[in-house]
């Protein structure tokens, strides 16, 4: 695999994710309120890297390589994308955008993906207020 020689590609991937090929391809990720882990292969992760400055307040890119290996329970594209505080328009445009360009969410499996899984619920319920 040609990605294989950079530092962020992943041929062992840690998590579900899977494995990044291509061409000069390779993980990036960023965190939402440090509980979801925003991931995307790719050459270039534009789309990531807009996602992650607006939702972490800083001028900045996403960071190289793949999620911690503790990130590990899916999260649904709606549920993270509320959680990450887009509404409205700006929210339905960023939903078909990051789905169109395989930006996949998990959440740290703080006691297991359960109990995760009501934790994001409750999250997500709350941001719908």
């Amino acid at each position: 695999n040609a990605s294989d020689a950079w530092p962020w590609s992943s041929s062992t991937p840690k998590g579900p994710w899977g494995e990044c090929k291509g061409t000069m391809h390779g993980w990036n990720h960023c965190y939402i309120a440090g509980l979801i882990c925003m991931t995307q292969c790719g050459f270039t992760h534009m789309t990531l890297d807009t996602v992650c400055s607006n939702t972490n307040g800083r001028l900045g890119l996403s960071d190289d390589g793949e999620c911690d290996g503790f990130y590990n329970c899916p999260v649904d594209l709606d549920k993270a994308i509320t959680i990450a505080g887009a509404k409205g328009a700006l929210g339905a445009g960023a939903k078909t955008v990051l789905g169109m360009n395989g930006v996949r969410f998990y959440a740290g499996a703080f006691g297991g993906c359960g109990a995760v899984d009501k934790l994001v619920d409750d999250l997500y319920k709350s941001k719908l207020t």
